[in-house]
């Protein structure tokens, strides 16, 4: 967790740009460890940011999303895909077109997780997937029971098989490096390639792949699915014939390594604006300079953060992550929050050992109403800043300005630090969006089932707090009522979906949810009963 945050951190700072691009934002300095520097941030009408040492990029950022989404119940790609995805925009430090697409549409009131189908989702092949997945190895063991969360979570933002072939492919070989103790090498690609192309198969043992996604997409795309699966890991196999070579000229040859690994750059169009940022080939490219320099992530991160013009963050994090399973050396240099990193880590530790751990808490589902831009995610809540359903915020210094919006780094209730773009002027927060427990100099507050934030203790009392049975919320409906739109869809194909069981599904959520709500549960019903 750290060596990726930290692999991620240095690969930002070479990030499209190019070599005098590299020099401004360096001052000169060598790029060989982590740096304090300065990025235009907000597009053209934003500001010019300082960065602190250690300060990660989207990459990081969206791999700690996916970690807070999977407790020891698994992965709640729902919690993901509807409270995650649309609130990362107002952090967000880079981030590609899919991703920024795919949060978008996760904020329509009909988007779920598997029918979030936007202009072009086909067509989207990115690395985008592949750079976040490393949770659901930390947390899934060391078996194959990781698949199934790697493609619910990839399908919410990418449809291209390269986007997701390249994601299955880096899990598999994490598997692999923690399971051996250091990344794969040469003469294990073979085998993680076969179980790549295998993986496919996974897709049928979840329902709304099965049933819903993948239909979907063949009917998008004209042609089988399992076709295009396997020709694209077709790819992969050609794409680390390149690796191959590289490999080579480092262990064998003594080529120089820049230029060794220029070459290879080249050959897998690393450069090439039609492929910059390849699924398959930034991950086939990460495994080769993995299997080039096996406990050495350090090394190996320098190399790539280097090569100006590709994707220099996204390749030495997914890198990073394997040659450092076998290689547990301190860091060269900070990174940001690696107290909050350490415990994330530590928490998908004790998952994977089936431990009892804490899980993360997210507003209920059915009153949770979706930022509609990146400034409707920061809000005011009981005196307080608030991201709309993660965290509550603390400014750390005064905000950037940029017309009606600001740009500030705040520290997070969880323990995160964030350059959240902010209104100058915050709005109050919808209850719905208000997260489920703040700590403030007076005391320990808790949201109330009305979406209102009680007391539970007072700093300035010293009386013992009240009995644990006076603390619990106001009862709460029934389990059908209180059950979330995945719930009570996934009831429906579970026991049939028949006239009187869609219309008491949607006169449950008529009464108890809400509007968009409702509207997201017609678009679901919508889909399911065209496929019958």
């Amino acid at each position: 967790m750290l060596w990726a945050a930290w692999a991620d951190a240095v690969g930002f700072i070479s990030e499209l740009t190019d070599e005098s691009g590299l020099r401004r934002r360096t001052d000169g300095r060598p790029l060989d460890t982590s740096m304090d520097w300065k990025r235009r941030v907000g597009g053209q009408y934003g500001v010019q940011a300082s960065l602190p040492a250690g300060t990660y990029s989207d990459d990081t950022q969206l791999r700690l999303a996916v970690t807070r989404s999977i407790s020891e119940h698994g992965f709640d790609v729902e919690a993901f895909a509807r409270i995650e995805l649309p609130v990362w925009p107002a952090y967000a430090l880079g981030g590609g077109r899919a991703s920024r697409a795919a949060a978008a549409g996760m904020a329509k009131a009909t988007a779920t997780w598997h029918t979030n189908f936007y202009d072009g989702w086909t067509k989207a092949g990115g690395n985008g997937a592949a750079m976040r997945i490393q949770p659901h190895v930390w947390a899934g063991g060391l078996d194959d029971t990781y698949i199934v969360p790697v493609l619910r979570d990839v399908v919410v933002t990418h449809g291209h098989p390269r986007a997701i072939v390249g994601a299955v492919l880096h899990a598999v070989a994490l598997a692999f490096s923690l399971r051996q103790r250091h990344a794969p090498a040469v003469s294990d690609w073979a085998s993680l390639v076969n179980a790549t192309h295998r993986a496919v198969r996974f897709f049928s043992d979840d329902r709304d792949l099965a049933n819903i996604w993948v239909p979907a997409w063949e009917r998008e795309e004209q042609r089988s699915f399992e076709q295009a699966w396997g020709e694209t890991v077709d790819e992969v196999a050609e794409l680390l014939t390149a690796g191959d070579r590289f490999v080579t000229e480092i262990h064998r040859d003594g080529a120089d390594s820049v230029e060794a690994y220029r070459r290879m750059v080249e050959k897998m169009g690393l450069t090439d604006k039609r492929t910059l940022g390849s699924g398959t080939a930034s991950v086939t490219a990460a495994m080769a300079v993995a299997a080039a320099y096996p406990n050495r992530p350090a090394e190996a991160t320098v190399l790539v953060a280097n090569a100006v013009g590709t994707d220099t963050d996204t390749i030495a994090t997914i890198t990073a992550a394997m040659v450092a399973a076998g290689a547990p050396a301190a860091l060269p240099g900070p990174v940001q929050d690696e107290q909050y990193l350490r415990q994330e880590a530590a928490r998908l530790a004790s998952i994977a050992e089936h431990e009892p751990t804490r899980s993360f808490a997210y507003p209920d589902t059915l009153k949770w109403r979706p930022p509609q831009s990146q400034l409707d995610a920061v809000g005011t809540a009981a005196g307080g800043l608030v991201l709309a359903g993660l965290a509550w915020l603390e400014p750390l210094d005064v905000p950037l300005t940029s017309k009606d919006a600001g740009w500030s780094w705040m520290r997070t209730s969880i323990g995160m630090t964030v350059l959240v773009k902010h209104r100058l002027e915050p709005r109050p927060l919808p209850a719905g969006n208000l997260p489920s427990l703040r700590t403030t100099p007076e005391g320990a507050v808790r949201r109330a089932p009305d979406g209102t934030y009680e007391t539970l203790f007072d700093d300035d009392e010293p009386a013992t707090p009240e009995p644990e049975a006076e603390l619990e919320p106001a009862p709460q409906p029934p389990a059908p009522v209180s059950a979330s739109l995945d719930t009570v869809f996934q009831r429906l194909i579970d026991d049939g979906a028949d006239d009187a069981r869609v219309g008491n599904a949607l006169r449950e959520v008529a009464r108890h949810g809400t509007r968009d709500q409702f509207a997201v549960l017609t678009g679901q019903l919508w889909a399911l009963l065209r496929e019958q």
